[in-house]
């Protein structure tokens, strides 16, 4: 097993979208599959490999 030490930052532009029911001031995301899934702070791959160390 490999670990990164690089740090990495990533900046993602997604648009905010506002529903469209008049009197709501409901505010969403657009989602980014494959990427980061909901409410998810953390990508798929780092999580994979903080599962990996916590198993060791």
């Amino acid at each position: 097993m490999s670990l990164d030490v690089r740090r990495v930052v990533l900046r993602i532009r997604a648009r905010r979208l506002v529903c469209p029911t008049p009197g709501c001031r409901q505010t969403f995301r657009e989602q980014l599959p494959g990427v980061l899934e909901r409410y998810q702070r953390r990508t798929s791959r780092l999580a994979r490999q903080i599962g990996a160390v916590v198993r060791e």
